[in-house]
């Protein structure tokens, strides 16, 4: 699997078959769930006032 960095994300392209059907989707976004750290750190300056 190649998973690359771009624009600050993970991307990786991911291929279905079904029934001999394949379909392909590119530049597909890898979700770490490390977004909820942003928000606690967002959550945090504005609460200081920031």
């Amino acid at each position: 699997m190649r998973i690359d960095y771009v624009d600050g994300l993970l991307q990786t392209s991911l291929t279905l078959i079904y029934k001999g059907q394949a379909l392909t989707i590119d530049k597909l976004v890898i979700d770490t769930g490390a977004s909820h750290t942003f928000y606690l750190l967002l959550h945090q300056l504005l609460a200081k006032g920031h």
